[in-house]
This record gives C-alpha cells, sequence and structure tokens, in this order.
C-alpha cells in the first residue's frame, strides 16, 4: 500500500477539525435536529476511526488504547454539552458503539486470509482491556435510563454506525475508481439511515444526513490518509469488471 504524504494527513486533520468546530458552534448556537444529526455523524465517524486505526495499526498496545480512550471521552463532553445526555450516558452509547465495531473488526481481520495466523494472536492485556471496557460500558447502560427508554432505536442506531464503518472500509480496499467506492459508501449511508427512520419516523431527513456525513468523513479518511491497512475488500473480485479492465489494459 502506498504511504500518504504527512502533508496530506496533516491537512486533511486541520479541514477536518475545523468543519468538526463549526459544526459544534452552529448546533451549541441554533440547535434542532438537523445540527445535531451533523455532529452525531461527525462525531460516530471520529468514533469509528479511531476504532478502526486502533485495530489495524501496528502501534504500541498502550497507544492504541488512549487513542481510544481520547476519541470516547470528547465525544461524550461535547454530546453532553449539545443533547440532553448526561456524561455517563453518552460514555455508555460511545463505548457501545466502539465495542460493537472492535469486535466485528477484530472477527473479520481473524478471518483475512492475511491476518489469518497474527489475528488470532491476543495477549493477555490485550483481554484484559477489552474485558474492562465490557464491564465499564455493562455498568454505564445499567444507569443510562435514557437509553434504556429507547433501546431499540439505541441498538439499531449502533448497528447501523458498524455497518457503514465496515462497509467504508470494504470500499476503501477496492481497486475502482474513487468515485465509485465514494458512491458506494455514500450509497450505504443513506440506506442505513432511512432504514433507521422506521424506528424514529419524526427524524426522518436527518438520519439519512448523519449516516451520509459519517459514511463520507470514514470514507475520505481511509481512502486519502490511508490509515488502516486492511485488504479484505481487495479480495473480493467482481469477474465481469476484471474482464473489462484487462481488455482496456
Amino acid at each position: 500500500m502506498l504511504q500518504r504524504s504527512p502533508i496530506i494527513i496533516w491537512l486533511l486533520a486541520a479541514v477536518t477539525i475545523c468543519i468538526d468546530a463549526v459544526i459544534f458552534i452552529s448546533a451549541d448556537a441554533f440547535g434542532g435536529d438537523f445540527s445535531a444529526s451533523l455532529f452525531f455523524g461527525l462525531a460516530f465517524a471520529h468514533i469509528a476511526l479511531a476504532t478502526i486505526w486502533a485495530t489495524y495499526s501496528r502501534s504500541a498496545l498502550l497507544i492504541r488504547w488512549l487513542v481510544r480512550c481520547v476519541a470516547l471521552v470528547i465525544a461524550a463532553l461535547l454530546t453532553s454539552r449539545l443533547e440532553p445526555l448526561g456524561i455517563l450516558e453518552s460514555v455508555a452509547l460511545y463505548a457501545a458503539n466502539m465495542f460493537v465495531l472492535m469486535f466485528t473488526l477484530l472477527i473479520l481481520r481473524a478471518l483475512s486470509r492475511r491476518y489469518g495466523h497474527e489475528g488470532r494472536q491476543f495477549s493477555i492485556f490485550q483481554l484484559l482491556a477489552a474485558m474492562t471496557l465490557l464491564a465499564f460500558l455493562i455498568v454505564s447502560l445499567r444507569y443510562a435510563t435514557r437509553l434504556q427508554e429507547v433501546w431499540v432505536f439505541t441498538a439499531g442506531f449502533i448497528l447501523n454506525n458498524t455497518i457503514i464503518a465496515v462497509v467504508c472500509l470494504f470500499f476503501s480496499g477496492l481497486t475502482r475508481h474513487w468515485i465509485l467506492r465514494l458512491a458506494g459508501a455514500l450509497g450505504t449511508g443513506l440506506i442505513t439511515g432511512w432504514c433507521l427512520t422506521f424506528l424514529r419516523p419524526n427524524l426522518s431527513g436527518s438520519l439519512e444526513a448523519m449516516a451520509i456525513v459519517q459514511a463520507f468523513v470514514v470514507f475520505i479518511w481511509l481512502d486519502v490518509a490511508q490509515i488502516a491497512k486492511s485488504d479484505f475488500g481487495a479480495r473480493m473480485h467482481v469477474p465481469a469488471l476484471d474482464k473489462q479492465h484487462h481488455n482496456k489494459s
């Protein structure tokens, strides 16, 4: 995989931070479902990116868990300011999303032929860290009364975010034109966001916008910055497209 220039990564980070600031200030000043949907789209995109990077990175294990925790705390603090969720409920929501996505990625990594051997090697520290996160998540959900009241929507919400992250990772590993891959990621976000409206019809439009924003941010970071070295998408081939590509070459 080609290594991107650090300049591109820092420019992308600067643009992302500026957009985050604008969306947060707008949501804090004016409120509204649409502003909140944009904020949640960005927040869950960052949670997904931190989880994906930490899962596939070869950095020290302590650093990877530190990145997860920092992303979790920042997202929870900002959410508790904008929404009527307490800090504990916000942490529980993001931790549940991170936990589900992390284990989904670990399963995919273990099943991948490239990581067929490495993916099954888990240290005692990794196991203890995962169990600690699970215990903290269970305690947080125990006192997250608002999330318990809408547990069906919360479960669908987490499933939606997990699907978007995995699909974006899949499309980022393909070798097709970036426009086609971006369209696939955004289309998935639109469909999954629309499916969520069956659980909360009053948020129709906002949920689709949130899912599209999340898919766009996750895909751009995976494709441009290439923060995750996963190739399970590249292993999928469409014979008709492969034949067409071979004829053109």
